[in-house]
């Protein structure tokens, strides 16, 4: 919260969480508990969506974008 505070001046994080329910279904089946939470591309937000840069998938640096929670990723990427 304190982070999200100092960062947006919001108590909360701005995110996209794909996984929360829509009206509409998706074109594909997804399974939401094998998603992280990651930067998106400006890192103006986190997300668990599937738009992000192949490279960040690589073994060395995968770490560094991937977080298990989206208060992990919010921790790392604007704390």
């Amino acid at each position: 919260e304190n982070c999200c505070k100092g960062v947006f001046g919001t108590p909360e994080c701005p995110y996209i969480d794909v996984c929360v329910p829509t009206a509409s279904p998706t074109q594909a089946p997804t399974v939401c508990t094998e998603r992280k939470f990651h930067p998106n591309r400006g890192y103006t937000m986190c997300s668990n969506g599937y738009n992000y840069p192949p490279s960040w998938e690589n073994p060395e640096i995968k770490d560094s974008y991937f977080h298990n929670t989206l208060e992990d990723c919010c921790k790392a990427v604007f704390n």
